[in-house]
């Protein structure tokens, strides 16, 4: 599941970002454009979401730390926040490149 909503948050990443969506521009955009507000209210929504859940998983986690089957969670938990980060670094990279 996790996997699933990271993909969308991803691909609305991409998406904000070739429709010409920057730092400089982003109160402009989505002020006059109901699609970028849309896609980033959308956005906005799923990592609230999924943030959490995460923290929901952490806290049970906390809790019941020493199992099997709850280490598992633990590195299902750190996949999910390396993938967060991948996007961000993809993301800020192409930024740069944009400049």
């Amino acid at each position: 599941m996790m996997a699933s909503a990271w993909k969308i948050v991803g691909n609305i990443l991409r998406e904000l970002i070739d429709r010409g969506m920057s730092n400089k521009n982003v109160k402009a955009l989505l002020k006059n454009d109901n699609r970028m507000r849309g896609l980033y209210f959308v956005l906005f929504c799923m990592v609230e979401v999924m943030v959490d859940i995460n923290q929901q998983r952490f806290s049970g986690l906390a809790l019941n730390s020493g199992t099997r089957g709850e280490r598992d969670d633990q590195f299902a938990l750190i996949k999910d926040c390396s993938a967060l980060c991948e996007i961000l670094q993809a993301t800020a990279t192409k930024r740069r490149s944009e400049r």
